[in-house]
């Protein structure tokens, strides 16, 4: 997405409002998400003399795999980005600041950089996801093997334990 400032380039302090939409292909297999375009681009650019402060808010729905339970889901993102653009970049400056030419800042590769970088590592198809086992109340029903009744049984005897109540 690129964002014209021809009309604030001029004048220091000047502010700039833009909207729109951007389609980006973001998939990351190794981490188990795809951005589902298009992102909706909201944001702010201010003047401050040397470089351009451009303030972005992101919003757009990615979808998954928990990396709990294994179940694909579908979510909505929200990201504030502030980055910085300038003619003439400092090779050490702190801060990244991406470089521009002409009257539009091309703020495509930012947004990339940023959805990639806010991501967590492990997605949850909810906050509370309990996991595999406990997603499904049948999961958590233990088979019952024949050949491992006997066993249980002495083991249970062993504890003191008969039909739940103590031998005591």
């Amino acid at each position: 997405m690129k964002v014209n400032i021809s009309e604030i380039k001029n004048i220091h302090g000047a502010v700039l409002d833009f909207a729109g939409q951007q389609e980006l292909t973001i998939t990351e297999e190794k981490l188990g998400f795809q951005v589902i375009n298009p992102i909706h681009v909201k944001g702010r650019v201010t003047n401050a003399a040397t470089f351009y402060i451009v303030e972005i808010g992101l919003n757009f729905k990615y979808r998954g795999q928990c990396s709990r339970c294994l179940s694909d889901f579908e979510k909505k993102g929200k990201i504030n980005i502030n980055v910085q653009f300038s003619e003439n970049p400092l090779e050490n400056e702190a801060e990244v600041v991406y470089k521009f030419s002409g009257d539009e800042l091309d703020i495509t590769e930012a947004i990339r950089e940023y959805i990639w970088l806010e991501f967590p590592i492990k997605l949850l198809c909810k906050t509370d996801c309990q996991g595999i086992g406990l997603r499904h109340k049948e999961d958590l029903v233990e088979p019952t093997n024949s050949q491992f009744e006997k066993l249980r049984g002495l083991f249970q005897e062993e504890r003191g334990v008969n039909n739940g109540k103590s031998n005591e």
